[in-house]
């Protein structure tokens, strides 16, 4: 299995497998899944929650709305390219070169989404789109996480269903603290990838800056003084 990320800690070694084509495929239709679920349960679009902004005297504009709409369809076909060139084995000194050009493009866009959504950030948060990516991140995480055993990489969640995965993330980590703050530790991992296509290096560089190691505490010298006087009852 090659990994995107590796991670050491209490003595165990966990990591996140490179996905292949067939769970690329396979995000993209837990995204379409959730997404349609919760536009049929009544959850807003960002589409429809614009739409609705704008008859309602809200703040954007039709331009606003065209220039919106053109900005998102940009970023999503951006991010497509990004991940796909980055599961690619073996990459010729063209593909490298179109994947720095990717990422400057997609940071630039990244940037023009999080000025049309700053001042509605709660809105947004809500939308059908958001909801369904962050369950389909919650997905990736959980399919792509393995922990070594015996010098091999093991996939510690076995269901690929969404459904069924997340009873099984809920069973595993009803009495295991430890590895939900594990998964949720790497949930931070798998946005910088998604998201930003960050190489292995990059990301393990990010974790490093982000989780640094803590210092050790050293004991003062001690010196010899007279005892403290006991603390007077209150």
């Amino acid at each position: 299995m090659k990994l995107i990320f590796e991670l050491e800690q209490n003595g165990k070694k966990y990591g996140l497998i490179k996905p292949t084509k067939t769970l690329q495929d396979e995000s993209v239709e837990v995204n379409a899944t959730q997404q349609s679920l919760l536009t049929s349960k009544g959850v807003l679009t960002r589409k429809m929650l614009r739409k609705k902004l704008q008859d309602s005297g809200g703040v954007f504009s039709e331009e606003d709305i065209a220039y919106n709409e053109k900005v998102y369809n940009e970023y999503e076909s951006l991010a497509g390219q990004l991940r796909a060139l980055i599961s690619k084995e073996d990459k010729t000194d063209e593909d490298k070169a179109k994947e720095k050009e990717l990422n400057t493009q997609l940071s630039l866009v990244i940037d023009q989404i999080s000025q049309i959504e700053t001042s509605l950030i709660s809105l947004y948060d809500q939308t059908s789109e958001v909801i369904a990516r962050n369950r389909t991140l919650f997905w990736y995480t959980l399919v792509l996480f393995v922990e070594e055993k015996a010098g091999k990489w093991e996939r510690v969640f076995q269901n690929r269903d969404y459904n069924k995965l997340r009873n099984e993330y809920d069973e595993k980590t009803e009495d295991n603290e430890e590895l939900n703050k594990i998964l949720n530790s790497l949930g931070e991992v798998i946005a910088g990838w998604f998201f930003r296509g960050l190489s292995k290096e990059d990301l393990e560089k990010e974790w490093k800056e982000s989780h640094p190691p803590k210092e050790e505490v050293k004991p003062e010298a001690q010196v010899e003084a007279s005892p403290a006087p006991p603390a007077e009852n209150a």
